[in-house]
């Protein structure tokens, strides 16, 4: 029989297809097993991995199955849901990093839940939009075919990066709001709703001036991923760039080029050569990037937009007792 240990719950919240280890059955009797379409979480080494098994097995003892439920659930919602609030409690872990959990602390979680009708909408959603970023995933593969009809293109050729900075207490954009690095969420390019108007925040010094169709981006400590596509006029802190995309590069696929492995990797690694991690314009400049034409950059960089937009749209839905 299959003995399910940290190691065989995959990051796609499906057990891997074959297990590690085997259990026999002079041992069966002193483990527990759980029976398929059981919600998995583990408990020590990678915390936090949730699987919906799609087969019985038994488990080991760094492995929690919840089986018993005080009110109606839906167990797909339930493992996303599980599952983000792991991602919310590394967040604000030291380091990023859940170092142990038990399952006295796991029941102290606090979980917003829906009525079980709209767990079941929520969780066929949430599948939908994980098989849309499975695709996404997948088109590096395809990428490597296609990479040899893209050109060698450098940024100082492609992008300009605005000079355009305002004095915010002139009173010409008191209604703007100001976003700052603070005001978005890493990686996601989601604008939080911490923002206020640039009056309110009672700005004294100069900021740069964005507009929609806009790319922002936070240049202090890169290795955050502070960015986000522009959809309304505003002002943000001399601590971002404000790019735009020329002969060639159009705003979308700039975009989605700030989200790529290799660009952040690129900025990281520029970031640290000065006490303060920051990547300055002659670093940007220097940076090179494979491009197709412009109708496909268009196709990629709409179809990561838009999916960029599903999920926060999926994270705005209210979760209500």
């Amino acid at each position: 029989m299959p003995f399910v240990q940290v190691a065989d719950v995959a990051d796609d919240m499906k057990l891997v297809d074959d297990t590690k280890q085997k259990i026999s059955k002079l041992a069966q009797p002193m483990s527990v097993f759980a029976d398929k379409g059981s919600v998995l979480v583990t408990l020590q080494g990678s915390i936090g991995r949730v699987a919906i098994t799609q087969y019985g097995a038994f488990v080991d003892r760094t492995v929690l199955i919840f089986d018993r439920y005080n009110q109606d659930i839906d167990k797909t919602f339930w493992a996303y849901i599980i599952k983000e609030k792991f991602i919310d409690e590394a967040r604000k872990a030291p380091g990023g990093t859940i170092k142990t959990i038990t399952k006295e602390a796991l029941s102290d979680f606090d979980l917003m839940l829906p009525c079980f009708d709209e767990q079941k909408k929520l969780g066929a959603f949430l599948v939908s939009i994980d098989n849309l970023i499975t695709l996404h995933q997948r088109k590096p593969l395809f990428f490597r075919y296609i990479f040899k009809t893209w050109e060698q293109r450098k940024w100082s050729d492609t992008v300009d990066i605005s000079t355009e900075m305002v004095d915010p207490t002139s009173g010409e954009y008191d209604d703007m709001p100001h976003i700052a690095p603070g005001n978005i969420e890493s990686f996601t390019g989601r604008v939080l709703d911490n923002v206020k108007s640039v009056k309110e925040e009672q700005l004294i010094s100069g900021k740069f001036r964005f507009r929609p169709g806009d790319v922002v981006y936070g240049k202090i400590n890169p290795q955050l991923g502070k960015y986000f596509y522009a959809s309304v006029d505003g002002l943000t802190s001399a601590d971002a760039y404000v790019f735009n995309g020329k002969n060639g590069i159009t705003q979308t696929f700039l975009f989605s080029l700030l989200q790529t492995q290799d660009f952040f990797k690129y900025s990281v690694s520029v970031s640290k050569r000065s006490g303060m991690p920051k990547i300055n314009r002659d670093e940007l400049n220097a940076y090179s990037f494979l491009a197709p034409g412009e109708k496909e950059q268009e196709q990629i960089g709409n179809f990561l937009l838009d999916l960029d937009n599903l999920i926060t749209l999926h994270r705005r839905v209210p979760m209500k007792r």
